[in-house]
């Protein structure tokens, strides 16, 4: 089942550790230097359960130190590895994306097929890092 952190703040405690011993170093670049630090910053979250948590993923204002001035980020995307190859990732992107017209990301070279298939693309590398954005635009009839 996919929901919102929100409505079941029970997890939080599990998404914050998860999040900030996957992601540690960034964590730090942004400033996050513990996992209560990091419970303070999440954004919106979003979580998978199957009997408990299994996967999650946020919205945040900023996940790129040095790309401050692009707004908001999905990020954070975990599945636990036993749940892997299942279609759990696609399904937490699916719930988050359709609520967003503009969203950037970054992610390594071989996750971007993942985030394509969704409607994201490439804008830039940074490092061993793509950073890709997927944008909604509205076609007016005149």
């Amino acid at each position: 089942m996919i929901q919102e952190l929100s409505e079941t703040p029970e997890y939080k405690d599990e998404v914050a550790s998860i999040g900030f011993s996957t992601w540690k170093e960034e964590c730090h670049l942004l400033g996050i230097h513990s996992v209560e630090d990091y419970k303070q910053s999440m954004g919106r979250t979003v979580i998978a359960v199957r009997d408990g948590l299994i996967g999650q993923v946020s919205i945040d204002e900023c996940d790129l130190e040095t790309h401050q001035h692009l707004s908001p980020w999905l990020c954070s995307l975990y599945v636990k590895p036993s749940y892997r190859l299942r279609g759990i990732a696609d399904r937490l992107i699916e719930y988050v994306v359709k609520d967003y017209d503009l969203l950037y990301l970054w992610c390594t070279e071989e996750l971007c097929p993942l985030y394509a298939k969704h409607g994201f693309v490439k804008m830039e590398c940074v490092g061993k890092k793509c950073i890709m954005v997927r944008q909604i635009i509205a076609i007016r009839n005149s």
